[in-house]
C-alpha cells in the first residue's frame, strides 16, 4: 500500500512538472515528463481529488500534440466520472475534450462536449469551469459562424475569468470576439 502511494505521488510530480515545463515554453521538458508517464495517465486508478491532476496531463500532452494519447487519457477520466456518477469530475476532462475536438476538426463533437462542461460546471459551482466551458462554446461557435452566441459566450468567460482570477482564458475569450 505504501508503494503505491508512492508510485502515484511520484506520477503526480511528474506529470505537474510536466504542465508546469508546458506553460513555461520548455517542451523537452515537459515532453521527457510527461512521456515517461504515460502508462500512469493512461492506466492510474486515481484517489480522490487526484484527476484535477491527471485532466492536467492530458492538457500537457495536447499542447505537446500528443492528440492520440490525450483522447485516450481524457475518454479514460470521463468513462470513470460518469461510472462513479461523479459530475464534478467530468467538468475539466470534458472542456479538455472539446479543445482537442476544436483543434482536430471534430467541431460537433467538440461543441458537445463543451456543453456537457458547462451544464456540469453551473451544476457544480465550479466557476474556473464555466469560464473554460464558455470560452470554448465561443471559439467553436465563432468557427461556426454562430457570431450572436460566439459574443455572448466570449463576454460571459472574460467575466468570469476576472471574477476568479483565472485570466488564461482571457486571450481565447478575445480572439473568439475578433473572429466575429
Amino acid at each position: 500500500e505504501l508503494g503505491r502511494g508512492v508510485e502515484i505521488l511520484e506520477g503526480i510530480g511528474d506529470v505537474l512538472v510536466g504542465g508546469a515545463a508546458v506553460a513555461l515554453g520548455n517542451a523537452d521538458v515537459a515532453r521527457g515528463h510527461i512521456e515517461a508517464r504515460e502508462a500512469f495517465l493512461l492506466d492510474a486508478d486515481p484517489p480522490p481529488g487526484i484527476t484535477e491532476a491527471i485532466a492536467g496531463g492530458a492538457h500537457a500532452s495536447m499542447w505537446l500534440e500528443a492528440f492520440d494519447r490525450t483522447q485516450r487519457i481524457l475518454d479514460r477520466l470521463i468513462e470513470l466520472a460518469r461510472n462513479d456518477g461523479a459530475l464534478a469530475r467530468l467538468c475539466y476532462p470534458l472542456t479538455i475534450r472539446s479543445q482537442l475536438g476544436f483543434r482536430r476538426g471534430h467541431w460537433t463533437a467538440a461543441y458537445a462536449d463543451a456543453e456537457e462542461a458547462l451544464r456540469a460546471s453551473r451544476e457544480t459551482g465550479q466557476q474556473s469551469s464555466v469560464a473554460y466551458a464558455t470560452q470554448m462554446l465561443a471559439e467553436i461557435e465563432a468557427g461556426m459562424g454562430r457570431f450572436a452566441s460566439a459574443r455572448a459566450h466570449a463576454r460571459e468567460s472574460l467575466e468570469l475569468a476576472r471574477g476568479t482570477e483565472t485570466p488564461v482564458f482571457g486571450p481565447y475569450a478575445r480572439a473568439a470576439l475578433g473572429a466575429c
